[in-house]
């Protein structure tokens, strides 16, 4: 079964399934992978595994054949069963993750009532049900999907009808093309395609022609149109999966036969093909094809791993330096980055933009007025007896006249020198003659 190896937080994981122990994992931030640990017990060998930012998404079946989706995020994992099985008989799902529209869809085979559908479905959108693509004749890689520049997915498989061709998932319709038959006239097993920036389609398959299986070769060009078959390699295995990658300046098809990784590649974009070549390897070294997404990037290439060390058959030096850290994504207002350029640079002109008031919380607005309802009601009597009008006094009675002349003289000195002392309103009384 295919490995997986994805990038997240700074760190390869490689996904594996062993024997005995069932879904594993092992980490990688340094020269070589770490010891393994134990995802899941009690599950199936068929599963996938994707990467997007530092989030690991992988979905596999248990032994009674429920299919459980599992996402890393935060130092955390979660689980939830996608599908439950009726009969708690597992088989063959081949499961394919893809990223699309920042996405995660899942494709896998369902049996009913003997015959095998394609089901579709995204995992992290408002479509939560799976949708049936078509029926579907199984092989050792029955479909192949990858996603195009634009959002949209491709998936080249077998119908029910043992015909091959491809059908595209229009992202911005949410609904499938029709399917376009591939000028094959031959029965055709395992299609394997990949998809360039500009739509070109590179598409390998087995065919069948009498007694024999051949591999080939198909490019589809951007409007459609299909160019001639390229027979790659005569007389190989009905099994046989091969896959294509570009490495560097060439165009790579690469399969197992045998245990034997076989290898040819093109420099004409698929014209003409090199002799292929078989790579020698010890005899307990056991290859397998890993699926490796990094960056928001795909590539399926062999290799073999060796005490903590993961090799791959091409030129990619890929596993040797540590992936990078994806930043958390924050919001940046609009024009931001001449902003931050004039800031840097200091051009005059350039204001700082004031900071926004800090808002109380209406909640904590009503606390701190309570508080201050309440420390006023303790004062109240303080407050009250500040806050009283002060009563008038009555002003002494003068007793005789020289009494009389020390007050009227008294007041004009006030008034005088604007003095702060009220003036004085004693009453006069006339005593006596």
């Amino acid at each position: 079964m295919p490995e997986y190896i994805v990038s997240c937080e700074g760190e390869w994981w490689h996904f594996f399934y062993k024997a005995g122990y069932g879904l594993c994992f092992r980490k990688k931030s340094t020269a070589h992978f770490g010891d393994f640990e134990i995802l899941l017990k009690d599950v199936q060998d068929d599963f996938c595994a994707i990467s997007y930012g530092n989030t690991i998404f992988v979905v596999c079946q248990d032994n009674s054949g429920s299919i459980l989706y599992l996402k890393y995020c935060e130092n955390r994992w979660e689980k939830l069963t996608l599908l439950a099985s009726k009969n708690a008989m597992p088989y063959p799902k081949y499961f394919k993750l893809v990223l699309a529209g920042g996405f995660v869809n899942l494709y896998y085979i369902i049996n009913h009532q003997e015959k095998h559908m394609l089901v579709h479905q995204i995992l992290n959108g408002a479509q939560k049900e799976p949708a049936v693509v078509d029926y579907i004749t199984p092989s050792a890689q029955p479909f192949s999907v990858c996603a195009h520049s634009s959002k949209d997915i491709s998936i080249c498989y077998v119908n029910g009808q043992e015909l091959c061709g491809i059908r595209t998932f229009r992202w911005s319709q949410k609904s499938y093309t029709p399917f376009v038959r591939l000028p094959i006239k031959t029965a055709v097993f395992s299609p394997f395609i990949k998809v360039k920036d500009d739509d070109t389609f590179f598409i390998s398959a087995i065919t069948k022609l009498d007694r024999f299986y051949n591999l080939i070769f198909m490019l589809r060009e951007p409007d459609g149109t299909f160019l001639n078959e390229t027979t790659v390699y005569l007389d190989c295995d009905k099994n046989t999966m091969p896959i294509i990658f570009e490495d560097k300046d060439k165009l790579v098809l690469e399969w197992i036969e045998n245990g034997n990784v076989m290898m040819s590649y093109s420099e004409d974009e698929g014209q003409k093909w090199k002799k292929p070549t078989k790579y020698m390897k010890g005899n307990t070294t056991s290859v397998s094809v890993y699926n490796i997404f990094y960056d928001n990037k795909y590539l399926s290439c062999c290799g073999f791993s060796d005490n903590g060390t993961i090799h791959l058959y091409c030129n990619h030096k890929l596993l040797e330096s540590a992936p990078k850290v994806k930043s958390k994504n924050t919001f940046r207002p609009k024009g931001y980055e001449a902003a931050e350029f004039a800031r840097n640079f200091g051009y005059k002109g350039y204001k700082e933009t004031e900071p926004e008031p800090e808002y109380a919380l209406k909640e904590e607005l009503y606390r701190e007025i309570a508080a201050i309802r309440e420390l006023l009601a303790k004062h109240d009597e303080a407050i009250c007896s500040v806050l009283k009008p002060k009563e008038k006094e009555e002003a002494p009675i003068a007793e005789n006249e020289d009494d009389i002349d020390k007050i009227v003289m008294q007041n004009e000195q006030n008034l005088k020198y604007n003095s702060r002392q009220a003036v004085s309103t004693a009453k006069i009384v006339v005593t006596g003659q």
